[in-house]
């Protein structure tokens, strides 16, 4: 009986240990998974680690990356006609409905500015089944990188239109984003201080993003891109030329181009 009794109590030892410790598990993957809805877990490979625990201030790596900035138009004049609430339910209604384009194309949004999106597509992230199927021909090019980029542009400007007869149903005035990309080199990794740290990518490459990305209303342009993006897309790409640029600080002018859809041929 004093074995039966010995042989209880370790089994209820031992199913109190391996409950501990599914607790501990399933703990530490709500936290991981609240800490990717913080710093992506693409950042984090692209940085070199996949343990959020391991990241050090300071760290840093060079990568080759397609960079995405969109914003909304007149969001200013927009904003001062909604309630601070009104606001926040707007730009996340927006949001959720750009945000899942942008990662079935292969690409990761790094930051929100306010109503702007900075995305970032590293080559070959994609999913596959974002790729498309143009005339019968599989394209997997559309995974990540400037193609992913490209593709994830168009998409969005899809969805803006049944977004905006979504509001002009709800009786509000339609709305009218731009977006610019352009691809190189940038050094992704963190900053900040001991109290408050922040993944980022910083180089040219992200300045010449957001340069193109404000060019849009001058050009009256919904996507503008650089040749750097252009040269890597389908022959087929409708598009068109609009102007030479030369950044502030940069001796190398750059050509740029406005991205239409297929249907604009």
């Amino acid at each position: 009986m004093l074995s039966l009794a010995l042989a209880d109590r370790i089994n209820i030892w031992r199913n109190e240990k391996e409950a501990a410790q599914k607790q501990v598990i399933d703990r530490e993957r709500e936290m991981n998974r609240a800490f990717q809805l913080f710093v992506p877990q693409k950042f984090l490979e692209l940085a070199g680690e996949t343990d959020f625990t391991r990241l050090e201030l300071g760290k840093s790596t060079t990568r080759e990356i397609t960079i995405l900035f969109s914003d909304i138009r007149q969001f200013t004049a927009l904003s001062e006609k909604m309630t601070p609430e009104e606001n926040f339910r707007f730009l996340n209604s927006y949001l959720k409905r750009m945000g899942p384009i942008i990662r079935e194309h292969g690409g990761f949004i790094d930051k929100f500015i306010g109503d702007a999106i900075m995305a970032l597509f590293p080559e070959g992230h994609g999913d596959p089944r974002a790729a498309s199927a143009k005339d019968g021909v599989f394209d997997a090019a559309g995974s990540g990188g400037p193609a992913g980029a490209a593709k994830a542009a168009l998409a969005m400007r899809a969805e803006l239109i049944h977004y905006n007869a979504h509001r002009k149903e709800q009786g509000y005035e339609p709305i009218e984003i731009g977006i610019g990309i352009h691809t190189g080199t940038v050094r992704l990794g963190t900053i900040g201080e001991n109290e408050r740290w922040e993944g980022t990518v910083i180089g040219d490459t992200v300045n010449l993003a957001s340069r193109i990305e404000n060019l849009c209303a001058s050009f009256a342009a919904s996507i503008v891109v650089s040749h750097a993006v252009l040269k890597n897309l389908s022959k087929d790409q409708p598009s068109r030329e609009l102007d030479t640029i030369r950044v502030k600080g940069k001796q190398q002018a750059v050509k740029i181009y406005e991205l239409l859809p297929y249907e604009a041929r």
